[in-house]
């Protein structure tokens, strides 16, 4: 086969540029130039990831015994409220503080389990119970905190727990049981009530195709430190990457007489002293998407 020769042409597209002028060495400008190139920027990084700012006020109080002759005036209240602050109390909820006070009492002997059992017991992706510890050193200080994550309907789990803590964990399980099945009725009426009272199908007929979920419980325990702003850190921290474990309605928490209870969310840090005897609801992800979806709130994180 015959090779056509290429053009005698010039390629244009392929012509090298003309030489720039040459520089002095001692420009100003390209001196200047090139010293700004180099320089690392100067960045202003807050001091803290969350505001210092906190409020300090009470959340509304939902009185349990009254919750049949409430209003929807109160009910769309107790939506706002969740929608500024993500939590509300419930006073005179029929709980024995005798009964909350046994699982307390009974949950703390979880962490006196030897190191070498919570090893084998620690949370992993394939089981999502068991112990998960939270901490950092600071000023040569250990601070942070530990957290047991318990559910009531793994049977393996539960076994296992019953070899590595033989003396306590059957006590725990049935008293955890038995609160578990009070705060559920609790729950279940809140909620009926506050679906009723907007006018809206219930959520269970939404998820009716969903799997069956479970009642999971977080005994934490923190660890005494001098400095107490730098527990929160971790503890925001904490909540932030943990985010939606388990999606859930509402999440029950009994303080133990806690002085102070803080609650984060995007638009605030809520500070502020739980009523005696009361226990507090906080909103999670189902619950937040049936109020997306009735207009009234927009994206907590809890």
């Amino acid at each position: 086969m015959a090779v056509t020769p290429g053009s005698i042409y010039a390629d244009h597209h392929f012509r090298a540029p003309p030489p720039s002028p040459m520089a002095s060495g001692r420009s100003p400008d390209i001196t200047h130039d090139l010293q700004s190139a180099l320089r690392v920027p100067k960045l202003v990084l807050p001091d803290r990831v969350f505001s210092r700012k906190k409020l300090l006020q009470d959340p509304p109080e939902l009185d349990f015994r009254s919750l049949e002759s409430m209003a929807p005036e109160s009910a769309f209240e107790i939506l706002d409220s969740a929608a500024k602050v993500g939590c509300f109390q419930v006073t005179n909820h029929g709980i024995p503080g005798e009964l909350i006070r046994s699982v307390l009492a009974a949950g703390g002997g979880i962490f006196s389990i030897p190191p070498e059992m919570k090893a084998k017991a620690a949370r992993s992706p394939e089981i999502p119970w068991g112990f998960e510890e939270v901490h950092a050193e600071e000023d040569g200080e250990r601070q942070g905190s530990e957290e047991f994550v318990w559910c009531h309907d793994d049977a393996d789990f539960s076994m296992q727990m019953q070899r590595f803590w033989p003396l306590g964990y059957s006590n725990f399980r049935d008293k955890m049981g038995k609160l578990l099945d009070d705060v559920g009725d609790i729950s279940g009426k809140i909620i009926e009530h506050l679906e009723k009272n907007i006018n809206r199908r219930p959520c269970h007929e939404e998820d009716e195709e969903e799997e069956g979920g479970s009642n999971i419980c977080y005994v934490h325990k923190q660890w005494p430190n001098t400095d107490g702003s730098s527990s929160y850190d971790y503890d925001v921290f904490r909540i932030l990457i943990r985010g939606c474990e388990f999606p859930h309605a509402l999440s029950v928490h009994f303080t133990n007489g806690s002085s102070t209870f803080n609650v984060y969310s995007k638009k605030c840090w809520l500070s502020f002293q739980p009523r005696e005897n009361a226990i507090i609801f906080t909103v999670g992800d189902r619950l937040q998407l049936f109020k997306c979806r009735s207009g009234v709130v927009e994206g907590i994180i809890m």
